[in-house]
């Protein structure tokens, strides 16, 4: 089975696709909108025309995510960005500041602290984002840029079976149900719901398993073992996982750690911009 066929999807995070052009666009549009429709304080201090030269500086040791989605941004207010100096209006360049600033921080922040887990725990096994995102696709990046995977991107990109559809789809649904030749996986929150999702629902790959300690997980991976059956399943663990048990999680022999606490938790990174004089 290749994992990278269902957690990587980092490809498709760039400005060529649609899609993601579409991200990008809903979430810093919709952020300068709600903040800086117009800026009533330069529109009195700076004349009309005046042009300026700004720079981003990186104020402490990271990865600096967001780049590519900034750039887009200022080019949509004619500003201009090389090598991390911005160029245009200056009326321009205060406008965007904050959002500007916002996006550098917050991808960043995720990138760095992916980037510090991975160092933390190893190569293996993979560390994924969760969809607890507040910016979507460009979290979801941030966590790619950081050495991570991004997992799914939405609910139309990849099978994943979750408690509520299991509350909701009757068993010979569920028994029967083919999802063709894509990696499909099932989440499951008990050791009980493990072995009936075994013998009832072999076209399963991917086992979720949901809010476990890491103690349970191991006593899950040793059974599998026992029973012969540990290679045919990716093992995901996932739920409550964060910076401090992180490593109890490593040494349980799943293949996949999908963290949201990349995503809702992750300190921003320390960026500023300045007016070169």
């Amino acid at each position: 089975m290749n994992i990278k066929q269902y957690y990587d999807r980092s490809a498709e995070l760039t400005l060529q696709h649609p899609w993601y052009r579409e991200q990008v666009e809903r979430y810093l549009l919709g952020a300068l909108h709600s903040d800086a429709t117009t800026d009533v304080t330069s529109k009195k201090l700076i004349p009309r025309h005046q042009t300026s030269q700004a720079v981003i500086r990186q104020n402490q040791p990271g990865v600096l995510a967001g780049v590519e989605e900034i750039g887009w941004l200022l080019r949509k207010h004619n500003l201009f960005l090389k090598k991390l100096k911005i160029s245009g209006r200056s009326r321009d360049i205060l406008l965007v500041e904050r959002t500007v600033l916002n996006t550098l921080q917050r991808l960043s922040g995720i990138a760095t602290l992916t980037q510090q887990l991975i160092k933390k725990i190893g190569r293996y096994p993979l560390i994924a984002a969760t969809r607890k995102t507040q910016w979507g696709a460009l979290d979801k990046k941030a966590v790619a840029l950081g050495g991570g995977y991004t997992h799914r991107l939405g609910l139309f990109d990849g099978v994943l079976v979750k408690d509520n559809h299991l509350a909701l789809a009757e068993h010979d649904v569920l028994k029967h149900v083919r999802w063709g030749k894509q990696l499909a996986g099932i989440e499951v929150g008990s050791i009980s719901q493990l072995k009936r999702v075994i013998l009832h629902y072999p076209q399963f790959q991917i086992l979720l398993l949901d809010n476990f300690p890491p103690e349970k997980i191991q006593g899950i991976v040793r059974w599998l073992t026992q029973q012969k059956l540990r290679k045919k399943y990716i093992l995901e663990a996932s739920g409550g996982i964060t910076p401090e048990n992180i490593m109890g999680y490593a040494r349980t022999d799943v293949d996949v750690l999908s963290i949201g606490y990349l995503t809702h938790s992750a300190p921003a990174l320390d960026i500023s911009l300045d007016i070169i004089p």
